[in-house]
């Protein structure tokens, strides 16, 4: 099978490599990397030459791999970023308006109230959205109540 790109569909294309990579391995440490998609990335980088962006992309000799250049680094952190500020929001926006639900919630939630207890939930995260657009994080604190905790060691 061959498929063909356009010069600009390679560059999406290797923007979703370099994105899909970047959240499948970052946070791995080397021995539980998903090494097919690092393998998929080098594979696709390879073919920058051919496509006229040679700029993005450097040749390892040491790891025999292609890795991505600071040029193309920046092209693509912002699209990082912003991802990254969306799933930051939406996930404290998400496991609060859950863990006051819970609280507020006066039943076990079970199979007959989980529609009633989605309700709340949702009712709550309107309610956080709402606070974080108006104000970003200014309002919102943590308070350390556990014995465990220094409470000194945010000073």
């Amino acid at each position: 099978m061959k498929i063909d790109f356009t010069k600009e569909q390679f560059k999406i294309l290797m923007e979703l490599v370099y994105l899909g990579n970047t959240i499948i391995n970052d946070f791995n440490i080397p021995s539980e990397r998903e090494t097919e998609y690092e393998n998929m990335e080098n594979y696709i980088y390879s073919f920058c030459s051919d496509f006229g962006y040679r700029e993005y992309v450097d040749y390892s000799n040491e790891y025999k791999v292609f890795c991505p250049t600071n040029k193309f680094d920046r092209e693509v952190e912002s699209k990082i970023r912003s991802y990254d500020e969306n799933v930051f929001y939406r996930e404290l926006v998400n496991r609060l308006a859950k863990r006051d639900a819970k609280k507020e919630f006066s039943k076990r939630v079970n199979q007959d109230n989980f529609s009633e207890f989605l309700k709340l939930q949702f009712e709550i995260e309107e309610k956080y959205d709402e606070e974080l657009l108006n104000n970003d994080l200014e309002n919102i604190k943590v308070d350390f109540k556990s014995n465990n905790v220094k409470k000194n060691v945010l000073k």
